[in-house]
């Protein structure tokens, strides 16, 4: 505010230099001036501050020399030659100087800048030769003055000069906002003072360099409102770019020594023809002192330039990708020692041919095509994948990625970027092997071994033994779990799998059922029970050894194992049923032994028939309920559906999991009704919401199908029955079914789902990768969803080794256009993971556990992120 002030008592001046207003105004804007400096100072940041004190200490004297000056000029006859004023205003030149000293530290990060140098000392020595040659002798030769009057007179173009080079090594150094303001006010008193000097103060030009002078004075005080940059590194200068402009400004100060001789010339004074030819030859070096710093720093800068192009070519030669330019007709052009090299064939092979010639010939009819797409649609992006054979025959899998730039002026050719995908291709391949086995251990999952079994009891002659099972569980294994961590519990569940497959014969199976589970499958033997027995005995050997853990940590195992020996009448459920049964009394006997199943242990089934007879009549004493899981859109966080949860609210137990009662309700047949009442509620609860206020984002609601439904004839029904009774729209409703239930009757299950499609529902394979589905069991069913098992998305630790399983998981789903959802999200590095590649949806406990019906509607209204991603 001051320093608007200040600027309107500077125009009031200059309007009115000698009446009494343009005098009041004149004072009250040196006054001005000098508050608004003390203000600048006071609100300076701390790496300023020294700067900003100068300079109002400058702006003080300075003012103070002007009032001094005016009142002795009011109140003396005849003002002295030399008075208090003048050391003033010297102290004044002087604190500028300090200050830009000061600033030209601050700003130059304390580096030597000899450019700036160099362009201060050209500067000096040009004005200083003006002076000596022109000013100096008008200055001193006036002898009716007193001789300190004279040198007082030639001290003041003698520190206009100082300050003229300090601005423009300020100037021409750096852009500086600081600075700026500064050499705007210097540049007003430089011109201030040499037109006092050589014109007389009073008339028309005596004011108006007198108004300069004060115009200076305020700029200066506007110097010292300086604040410290956001950016720390916007605070030194940034050197100013080398142009022609600046180099023909570096060559003027050459030209100076002529304009001096024609200006005595015209003036009649004699030239100091020596001091011309000294200043000259000064002139003359520091200017090519100068340029040659120039070239040294263009010199410079090619040779940056040679070292990032040669920078770019090593990492291009040691990239995993490659790339290929083809002209219009997709023949190669260019270097193509690096394609060649990419490929592993010889350069020679490349020339010649098109693009079609170096993929594999099942694939040349897609390369060909795609290129001509390319061709029509230029600048869009093309991607594809093709087949090309080795020099050493072997194929390769790489992905192609074409832009037609034929237009470009610089490159004029369809650009391909090649990519190696074969390890995840091979990853692809062995996807079907990899879904029979456990992701953790390696081993046989639970369908695997259950396939192996049912095939061993169908090998079985009459009155022959059976195959042998032994049901496995690890003693206090949740209690390491618990303690140490999920890392420790797989790093131990790993070590078991390994002692496990050491302690059995090479036609046994060892298989993990799920968690700390497992079981050992004995097909053959002349004494199954006596080999049952030894089998067991050298699995407990086995596990007793202490296992140190990664942590340091050391755990004793041991293991409750039920032995159960089969017959031609036994099934696989039963079986191992029955070693399930031996296994707990295992545990209830004191852990860490084994035990036979006995026809007697049975009746320890009794709570189990006490349950199935609860839960008939569970359905019908409104005692069944169900929970929301929400799915989320993990590029919006928003929820884009929910899976329904079946709980049972058991009167003596509590809340029950499905897995308590789900076996039961399978083996009874009563999943059938159970099932049938899901769809009512889950579809009513979803039409329910879609009608609630605020809802305007469509959700889906998804419902678990098992396998007794599936073949039940009277799915289709119930489905049709539920979308009608709620009015749910059949595209909102997704029916789940893992992969395993798929493959008991492929074509009556592919019949029956298609028939669903028809209803216009949608269809998900949940649990996908742990049980027999296989890649080409996906192209038969009508899926739209692919689900990934939380088995898989466990592997995702952040570490620097990628899930190749879950890329090829991914990319298998796009491929086949699913939507693709994972499971099991527990940590935020598994939730950026998947975003980061493209993963459309997600659930798990990261996000939000199943919900009560309200709590899972709130997540809709409003629809807002909030809760379910972490902060």
């Amino acid at each position: 505010m001051a320093i608007a002030v200040a600027a309107v008592l500077v125009v009031v001046h200059l309007v009115d230099p000698t009446g009494v207003a343009g005098t009041v105004a004149f004072l009250l804007a040196i006054a001005g001036s000098g508050v608004a400096a003390w203000r600048g100072v006071a609100r300076s940041t701390p790496g300023y501050r020294r700067f900003a004190l100068l300079l109002a200490t400058a702006v003080t004297s300075s003012a103070l020399g002007g009032v001094v000056h005016g009142v002795l000029a009011a109140t003396a006859p005849t003002p002295p030659a030399v008075s208090p004023a003048d050391v003033l205003w010297v102290a004044g030149y002087g604190a500028v100087v300090l200050a830009l000293l000061t600033l030209l530290h601050r700003e130059g990060r304390r580096r030597w800048d000899a450019e700036g140098m160099i362009d201060a000392a050209v500067a000096f020595v040009a004005a200083l030769l003006v002076l000596v040659e022109l000013v100096f002798p008008e200055l001193l030769g006036d002898t009716s003055r007193p001789l300190v009057a004279r040198l007082v007179s030639v001290l003041y173009p003698v520190l206009d000069t100082v300050l003229l080079a300090l601005v423009v090594r300020l100037v021409m150094r750096h852009r500086s906002r600081h600075g700026a303001t500064v050499a705007i006010g210097v540049t007003c008193w430089l011109l201030a003072d040499f037109g006092l000097l050589l014109v007389a103060p009073g008339g028309t030009l005596g004011r108006l360099f007198s108004a300069g002078w004060l115009v200076g004075t305020v700029l200066l005080a506007a110097s010292t409102h300086v604040r410290e940059p956001s950016d720390p590194a916007s605070t030194a200068g940034t050197p100013r770019e080398v142009t022609r402009r600046r180099v023909a400004v570096g060559l003027v100060p050459v030209l100076v020594p002529v304009g001096v001789q024609l200006g005595s010339a015209a003036t009649g004074h004699r030239p100091n023809l020596v001091l011309l030819a000294v200043a000259t030859v000064l002139l003359l070096g520091l200017t090519y002192l100068r340029a040659a710093r120039l070239v040294a720093a263009g010199q410079a800068a090619r040779d940056r330039m040679a070292s990032r192009e040669r920078h770019s070519a090593a990492l291009a030669a040691n990239s995993s990708d490659a790339v290929l330019v083809l002209d219009d007709r997709a023949r190669p052009i260019g270097d193509g020692r690096r394609l060649a090299e990419f490929l592993g064939i010889d350069e020679d092979g490349l020339r010649g041919g098109n693009l079609s010639a170096l993929v594999h010939p099942d694939d040349a009819a897609e390369a060909t095509a795609v290129f001509g797409r390319a061709l029509e649609r230029p600048g869009a992006v093309l991607e594809t994948t093709l087949r090309v054979r080795r020099g050493d025959g072997r194929p390769r899998w790489l992905s192609a990625r074409l832009v037609n730039l034929l237009g470009h002026a610089d490159v004029r050719g369809v650009v391909v970027n090649l990519g190696d995908i074969t390890d995840r291709k091979r990853a692809e391949e062995e996807l079907e092997r990899l879904a029979f086995h456990d992701a953790l251990t390696g081993l046989p999952n639970r369908a695997l071994f259950r396939d192996r079994l049912r095939h061993a009891l169908d090998r079985t002659g009459r009155g022959a033994a059976g195959p042998t099972v032994i049901f496995l569980d690890l003693d206090g294994f949740k209690l390491v779990n618990d303690s140490l961590g999920h890392d420790a519990g797989d790093e131990l569940l790993r070590e078991a799998a390994r002692r496990l497959a050491a302690a059995v014969r090479r036609t046994d199976t060892v298989g993990r059922l799920g968690g700390d589970e497992f079981a050992v499958l004995i097909e053959r033997g002349e004494h199954p029970a006596a080999d049952a027995v030894a089998t067991a005995e050298r699995i407990l050997r086995a596990l007793s050894a202490p296992v140190t853990l990664s942590g340091g940590h050391r755990v004793t195992l041991t293991a409750s194992l039920g032995v159960a020996v089969g017959d031609r009448d036994s099934t696989a459920a039963g079986l191992l049923r029955d070693a399930d049964v031996a296994m707990y009394r295992a545990k209830a006997d004191g852990k860490g032994r084994w035990v036979v199943h006995e026809p007697g242990m049975r009746t320890s089934a009794a709570a189990r028939l006490e349950l199935e007879a609860d839960l008939r009549d569970a359905l019908a004493a409104g005692r069944l309920r169900l929970l929301y899981q929400p799915v989320l859109d993990l590029e919006t966080g928003l929820a884009a559906g929910f899976e329904a949860l079946l709980r049972w609210q058991h009167p003596r137990h509590g809340t029950l999991a499905p897995d308590v009662f789900m076996g039961i309700a399978e083996e009874t047949g009563l999943i059938v009704p159970i099932g049938r009442w899901v769809l009512m509620e889950a579809t009513r609860t979803a039409a329910r919401w879609r009608q609630a206020p605020g809802v305007r984002r469509p959700f889906t609601m998804a419902v678990n199908v098992s396998a007794r439904q599936l073949e039940s004839p009277g799915l289709l029904n119930d489905v049709a029955d539920a979308l009608d009774a709620s009015g749910l729209e059949a595209s909102a409703l997704v029916l789940e079914m893992t992969e395993t239930m798929l493959v008991r009757d492929q074509a009556e299950a592919a019949e029956r789902l298609h028939a669903l499609r028809r209803l216009g529902v949608r269809i998900a394979i949940d649990d996908f990768g742990t049980g027999f589905s296989s890649l080409s069991h996906l192209r038969r069913f009508p899926a739209d969803i692919l689900k990934i098992d939380r088995s898989f998305i466990a592997t995702i630790t952040g570490d620097a080794e990628v899930p190749e399983l879950v890329l090829g998981l991914l990319d298998l789903g796009r491929r086949l256009r699913l939507e693709i959802v994972a499971e099991g999200v527990e940590t935020d590095v598994q939730r950026r993971w998947l975003r980061d590649h493209r993963c459309d949806l997600a659930q798990g406990a990261l996000f939000a556990p199943p919900l009560p019906a309200r709590d899972a509607e709130a997540l809709l209204v409003p629809m807002t992120p909030t809760g379910l991603t972490p902060s």
